[in-house]
């Protein structure tokens, strides 16, 4: 597994992306201080995947933040954005704000996006194919951005204590055999008046 050293606030007229695009097994970022990227102030996208590279890891990175984790030093670009043949990446723990979009693939399947915290950026925190909303159909199209996955609809959620019940589906209704075992995260949410808003808060 090959890993991209940490690095600083990037110049305004830099763009982060792997070493070499059709490399695989890459990591960019961790967890911790000393090893996260803060990668900010492009003129461009923070972190493009383009080329045939497959099975990378950005995790743990602030893109649009500064280096003290407060915000105002965006990407024009979007923050994440995957093209081309890239396969099977995943994109965990980081936060993703000030950006044009927070996530964006526009072609390429088994893309994993799990437990970051996107907010405030311009427009869609996560936006599959890079043309806005794209509504649940109730199916998957293996020629399409991350399979064009449905999102969830919550019909019901109740809190009980320190306990939080949320109920609904993933596809066009209940019980769609196509989304069946899809992984579900809650988080609370930056109000968007247009109902398709980021999760800042992971819970």
């Amino acid at each position: 597994m090959r890993s991209v050293r940490p690095t600083t606030v990037r110049s305004k007229t830099d763009t982060s992306i792997l070493p070499n695009p059709n490399r695989s097994n890459n990591v960019i970022g961790e967890t911790t201080g000393a090893q996260r990227n803060v990668i900010s102030a492009n003129t461009g996208y923070g972190i493009g995947l383009y080329g045939s590279g497959s099975n990378n890891t950005i995790r743990g990175n602030y893109i649009g933040l500064k280096a003290d984790g407060s915000a105002g030093l965006g990407n024009s670009g979007n923050g994440i954005e995957i093209d081309d043949t890239v396969l099977n990446n995943t994109i965990e723990s980081n936060t993703i704000t000030a950006n044009a979009k927070g996530v964006a693939i526009i072609t390429g399947t088994g893309h994993a996006i799990l437990q970051n915290a996107i907010y405030a950026n311009t427009s869609l925190g996560i936006d599959l194919r890079n043309d806005g909303v794209t509504n649940n159909n109730g199916g998957k199209d293996a020629g399409r951005a991350n399979y064009e996955m449905d999102f969830p609809v919550f019909s019901n959620a109740k809190l009980a204590g320190t306990s939080l019940d949320v109920y609904g589906y993933v596809g066009s209704a209940p019980n769609d055999a196509d989304f069946a075992n899809a992984r579900v995260e809650i988080f609370k949410s930056d109000i968007d008046p247009s109902g398709n808003g980021a999760g800042q808060t992971y819970l």
